[in-house]
């Protein structure tokens, strides 16, 4: 039939019916109707127009042949030179059934097809291909892929095109050239990633060139993310999935959603925290690399087969490191954060120059220095803050009753009042696999500083030193200030439920009490009673579940006017102890022992 067609001066068909069988892949027959075709063969000129629909309504499949050749070559093929053109319109089930497989796991609505293939001498030399989809459904290497819209174009020469095909290698020729946007992306989860992610746009243009490509753009975008690069892949007999090279900038990501884009190599610990701690912010004018072999990424155990590294400014931040339970004390929420992030294979690393500490939203606390990293994000991964912050001593004093620090010595420091200035360098590890233990490391640089610790008792003042704090103990060094207008040292230290009595035998006060100074805070009573001035000691303990408080002096120098027995000359010396400490869940007991002779003991319901 093709062969009388050629022959013919002009054949036309109006409304036919083309049946194509396809034998070869033994499936059933695809019917194409109705059909408008016109053959010319004149002067030379072979023309084959065929449309699929009716003049008036031209639809679905067009194909196109326009060639000439010498007269003197009549039908000559290998004179030939021209265009062979395909056009198909919405539904062109008819074509897929030409050219694609059925027996796919992917699923597509086409929606419109261009092929121009250029013919010179008889022989292919040019193609060029463009289509455009919808409903887009399928599996990529095992990876789940949906798309609302997708456009393919591609463009080569002929010998290119089948050398690629045929994954030959070439130099000297050009490239496969091939592009395709995606819109309305779903990559779905669980292969890669966690869950599932969605685009607006996702675009790829590269070259290709025997086994190898070369990737021109590669471009991802949705309202919280764009991201573009460039780069090459090329196979490798050392690795299975072969040798990638990717240069690009990540221009922005929101950061309440970086959790999303981390692979499922990032331990589930680690996706949970990125999850709840990076709250606010973005990431900007980032760079990354990407090299090496693909299934070894992100190169962390695997270092000599590549590298992989993201670093992007960050604005506005705000990041829960500690992320407590319900009714747990935590540490303060950093906001404002300002600096650099950085993913180094599969550690992260933020430096950041300001944040500010939320211990009290009222007044916050401005970091000075602020590092949060996490060395490894696949195995036994634990959070690192390194923090160091200057503020009031008013806008700290509220740690003691928010955060852990409190608990180390049972809330007795929840009303702590404060005045002056403080550094507080301070260093977390947390764990971010259930039931391991956080560690703290820190201290408290006092300047001219004014602690009131209870209401009934005198503020501690001018006090300069450092009160050093872990998860573990309070000790202080060099820690000087004065009380009731005497000078007051504060030494050794207190440990979490009493452990280590011998390095921590308590917190210990030591000073002397001027009962001139003290008569505000005296009844009147005791004014021409009790005078003079004595040394004392009161330690702070903390056992299991309470807290001990004991006060020692021999009342050395306090002159006591009472009836006898309890009258006292300055220079008579009259050991008392008091000792403040839970004799019950809801009852208090003091103690207190004078000389060798009186003993009582007081009971308080604190119910």
């Amino acid at each position: 039939v093709l062969r009388w067609l050629a022959l013919q001066r002009q054949v036309q068909f109006a409304n036919a019916t083309i049946i194509w069988e396809d034998t070869y892949r033994q499936l059933p027959p695809e019917i194409i109707s109705p059909v408008q075709i016109d053959v010319q063969n004149r002067n030379g000129r072979h023309y084959v127009a065929l449309q699929e629909g009716t003049a008036e309504q031209p639809e679905g499949l067009a194909v196109l042949a326009d060639l000439r050749s010498p007269v003197e070559e009549g039908d000559n093929l290998e004179a030939m030179d021209g265009q062979l053109y395909m056009r198909a319109r919405t539904g062109f089930e008819s074509l897929l059934a030409l050219g694609l497989d059925k027996n796919t796991d992917w699923s597509v609505y086409p929606e419109s097809l261009e092929l121009l293939v250029n013919v010179e001498k008889g022989r292919f030399t040019d193609i060029r291909f463009k289509a455009e989809a919808s409903d887009l459904h399928g599996a990529f290497y095992g990876q789940q892929l949906a798309a609302q819209k997708m456009s393919v174009f591609m463009s080569s020469s002929w010998a290119d095109l089948d050398r690629w095909l045929g994954q030959r290698d070439w130099q000297s020729t050009a490239p496969v050239q091939s592009m395709a946007v995606m819109q309305g992306v779903k990559i779905g989860a669980g292969q890669l990633w966690q869950e599932d992610l969605f685009l607006d746009r996702l675009a790829v243009e590269l070259d290709g060139r025997g086994r190898a490509w070369q990737l021109n753009t590669f471009l991802v975008e949705n309202e919280e993310l764009y991201l573009h690069a460039q780069g090459n892949w090329r196979p490798d007999p050392d690795y299975e999935l072969g040798w990638l090279d990717l240069q690009g900038r990540l221009e922005h990501v929101q950061l309440s959603t970086l959790y999303k884009y981390f692979p499922d190599d990032v331990g589930e610990d680690v996706i949970v925290w990125l999850k709840a701690g990076l709250q606010k912010g973005w990431l900007e004018q980032g760079k990354f690399t990407l090299q090496g072999d693909v299934d070894a990424f992100p190169f962390q155990s695997e270092q000599g087969k590549g590298y992989f590294d993201v670093t992007a400014a960050v604005r506005d931040a705000q990041i829960d490191y500690w992320q407590a339970s319900a009714r747990e004390r935590t540490w303060p929420v950093l906001r404002d954060i300002q600096g650099q992030l950085r993913v180094e294979r599969a550690g992260l690393y933020g430096t950041f120059t300001q944040a500010s500490v939320l211990i009290d939203p009222a007044s916050p606390v401005q970091a000075t220095k602020l590092d949060i990293t996490i060395p490894n994000m696949e195995h036994d991964s634990i959070v690192h803050i390194d923090a160091q912050s200057h503020g009031s001593a008013a806008s700290y004093a509220p740690l003691f009753k928010n955060s852990p620090l409190g608990e180390m010595v049972n809330h007795e420091l929840d009303a702590l009042r404060a005045e002056g200035q403080w550094d507080v360098p301070l260093k977390l590890a947390v764990p971010l696999q259930a039931g391991k233990p956080v560690t703290v490391a820190g201290h408290v640089a006092m300047q001219n500083t004014a602690l009131r610790v209870y209401d009934y008792l005198p503020p501690m003042r001018r006090l300069q030193g450092r009160l050093y704090f872990t998860e573990d103990a309070v000790w202080a060094e060099n820690l000087r200030g004065s009380w009731l207008g005497q000078p007051l040292t504060i030494e050794k230290g207190v440990a979490y439920e009493g452990n280590q009595p011998a390095k921590y035998p308590g917190l210990t006060f030591k000073g002397s009490v001027d009962m001139q100074q003290a008569r505000p805070w005296i009844p009147a009573m005791w004014h021409e009673r009790v005078q003079g001035r004595t040394p004392f000691q009161f330690v702070l303990n903390v056992l299991p579940s309470d807290v001990v408080l004991t006060f020692d002096s021999d009342l050395n120098g306090l002159i006591v006017d009472m009836p006898l027995p309890m009258q006292k000359p300055a220079e008579q010396r009259w050991p008392l102890q008091l000792r403040w400490q839970g004799a019950g869940p809801t009852t208090s007991q003091l103690s207190v022992a004078l000389g060798r002779s009186f003993y009582a003991s007081f009971l308080h319901d604190t119910a």
